[in-house]
């Protein structure tokens, strides 16, 4: 079971319902929770299920981004960065806001969730974060035309089976072995909880039910 709590909100997903529902019924009791159902929107992450998984994508916060940095109305372009990203006119001009550059790459680094493709592009502009240029703001806005060519690109996380390779050190130096386990199986269902509660009281309320779960884990695998 997996628990993702931020201030109020709290995804909670694993792979055993039975032992959802007992937490949810526990914090219940303590807190006044409202269960928002199967994960659809959270934290700017969109979740569409189907029958292999699950894909995540942000459409919605890469739209908010461009009229955010108003660029709504922009050309979109095919790559992320010019091939010489470092010889981009404006190496030796200071950029005028470096505090909006800051703000415009840090919310690109949260793209690169479900991004991947735009990772190597961001890193490179937030290297420049500390004293930013023309050039690495003009680096930057390509990367925006690039999310607008591309809005509903993701990433698909599937139920797929899994081998273990287990390595085994001996002085024979004998070989890896290969173990046959079950298929992973990834989140039969996702639930988003909204509560208005003291998040500190939540955070420690949960530390304790996840400690008894520890236990509960170690008693179980033992017997």
């Amino acid at each position: 079971m997996y628990l993702l709590l931020y201030v109020d909100d709290m995804l909670l997903t694993g792979s055993n319902p039975q032992l959802i529902d007992l937490l949810l019924a526990q914090l219940s009791e303590v807190f006044r929770m409202k269960d928002m159902g199967s994960l659809q929107y959270f934290l700017g992450l969109q979740a569409h299920f189907h029958d292999n998984g699950v894909f995540l994508c942000q459409e919605k916060y890469a739209t908010d981004l461009l009229v955010t940095a108003g660029m709504q109305d922009c050309s979109p372009i095919a790559t992320s960065l010019p091939l010489r990203p470092d010889k981009v006119l404006g190496q030796d001009v200071n950029f005028s806001d470096p505090s909006y550059f800051r703000s415009l790459a840090g919310k690109l680094q949260y793209m690169t969730l479900t991004r991947p493709d735009i990772q190597y592009a961001v890193n490179f502009v937030c290297q420049k974060m500390h004293a930013p240029s023309q050039a690495d703001f003009m680096n930057l806005k390509r990367i925006l035309r690039y999310l607008k060519e591309r809005f509903l690109l993701g990433s698909t996380i599937v139920v797929t089976p899994i081998l273990l390779f287990e390595h085994i050190a001996t002085a024979t130096g004998q070989a890896a072995k290969t173990l046959d386990v079950q298929p992973v199986v990834f989140v039969p269902s996702l639930v988003v909880i909204s509560s208005p509660g003291p998040p500190r009281d939540i955070r420690l309320y949960l530390a304790h039910l996840l400690k008894r779960s520890i236990v509960l884990c170690h008693m179980l695998l033992k017997s």
